[in-house]
């Protein structure tokens, strides 16, 4: 699955909580704090959805 939106979309979610660690994403490697992300697209699009409902397709 893919969430189909842009990188600084997400960075912004991530950045206003609307996206959390742990819940929506994990760190590849968790002692670094600028390591790359690994994503749960269902649950992101989940949050993303319950959050704008009038961005749906």
């Amino acid at each position: 699955m893919q969430l189909q939106v842009s990188r600084s979309s997400l960075r912004r979610w991530v950045h206003s909580g609307l996206l959390r660690e742990g819940q929506h994403w994990v760190r590849m490697n968790p002692c670094c704090p600028r390591s790359d992300q690994l994503w749960q697209p269902e649950r992101c699009a989940e949050q993303i959805n319950r959050q704008r409902p009038h961005c749906r397709r």
